[in-house]
């Protein structure tokens, strides 16, 4: 019986470290502006970890609309309305 608390001891642990490692690529991803990664990497943890990761993934969906956003005015040449986008966030 000790054994097989040992082992689900062990198994808690790893996991834990594992979803762990989900949560601080989530964050290297968003501040590296990789906000597709950081999504993903969000979302894992949720599924590991449990954590209500919802309004990290709302943020970073936001982000990712803005960038896709300015991406087009941009390439529209539509400076001032980038610019606009810009100031708001």
């Amino acid at each position: 019986m000790k054994k097989f608390v040992l082992v689900i001891l062990c198994l808690f642990c790893y996991l834990s470290a594992f979803s762990q490692d989900y949560l601080q690529g989530a964050v290297i991803c968003f501040e590296n502006g990789d906000y597709e990664c950081a999504k993903r990497s969000y979302m894992l943890f949720q599924e590991f970890d449990g954590k209500d990761m919802s309004m990290e993934i709302k943020l970073v969906d936001e982000c990712l609309r803005d960038r896709i956003l300015a991406d087009g005015y941009f390439e529209d040449k539509e400076y001032e309305k980038n610019f606009l986008l810009f100031l708001r966030n």
